[in-house]
C-alpha cells in the first residue's frame, strides 16, 4: 500500500534497536511512519516492553535492561517530525514472570499500559490497555493482525473507520 517495508523476525534485542534505529532514519518529515510490533509485550512499573527472542529473565531489573522500551520506538518516530506516526501492537499478553521471586504484582500487570501520545500519532493496539491479546493458531496470524491485514488490503477507507471495523471483527471472532 505504498510503505517502503523493513522485516525483522524472531530478533534478539540487538538486532530489535539497530533496526528501530534504521527504521528511524528512512523516516522523512511530511510523511507518514508505520511501526508494527507483533510478538510479546509486557507492561512492567507502568512502561511497556517488546521482549527480544534473547531474553532470559530472573529478576525485574534484568526486564529494564534486556527488553526494548516501547518508549524507545517512540521518541525516534517523534524525531522524524511526520504528519503522522502510526504505531500498531499485537503484544498484549499476559504476564509471563508469575511465580518469580521478585517481581511484584504492583509492578507487572496484563497487557500493556496506556501511552501518551503526542499530537501526530496514532496508536492501534490489539486490545485494550491492561487486557490480554489472543494469539492465534500455531504457524498463523493473531485475530487482531488477521483482520488487520485483511482490511488495509480491502478497504478504502480512512484509518480510523477501517480501524473500527478490524475492532468489530476481532470482537466477532473472539467473543469479545
Amino acid at each position: 500500500v505504498g510503505f517502503y517495508v523493513m522485516q525483522v523476525t524472531n530478533a534478539n534485542q540487538a538486532e530489535m534497536k539497530m533496526a528501530i534505529e534504521e527504521f528511524g532514519r528512512k523516516l522523512r518529515r511530511d510523511r507518514v511512519g508505520l511501526f508494527f510490533y507483533s510478538g510479546h509485550g509486557i507492561q512492567y512499573a507502568g512502561k511497556n516492553y517488546m521482549i527480544p527472542t534473547d531474553v532470559s529473565l530472573d529478576k525485574p531489573d534484568e526486564l529494564t535492561e534486556e527488553a526494548v522500551e516501547l518508549n524507545y520506538v517512540l521518541s525516534i518516530m517523534a524525531r522524524a517530525k511526520n504528519r503522522l506516526n502510526i504505531l500498531f501492537l499485537d503484544a498484549c499478553r499476559d504476564n509471563p514472570f508469575h511465580g518469580f521471586q521478585g517481581f511484584s504484582k504492583e509492578k507487572i500487570k496484563n497487557g500493556l499500559a496506556p501511552i501518551n501520545i503526542s499530537e501526530g500519532m496514532l496508536i492501534a493496539y490489539a486490545t485494550a490497555p491492561n487486557r490480554i491479546a489472543l494469539d492465534g493458531p500455531p504457524g498463523s496470524n493473531s485475530p487482531y493482525t488477521k483482520h488487520l491485514k485483511y482490511f488495509i488490503e480491502h478497504s478504502n477507507l480512512p484509518i480510523e473507520f477501517m480501524l473500527k471495523k478490524v475492532r468489530a471483527a476481532v470482537k466477532l471472532e473472539t467473543g469479545g
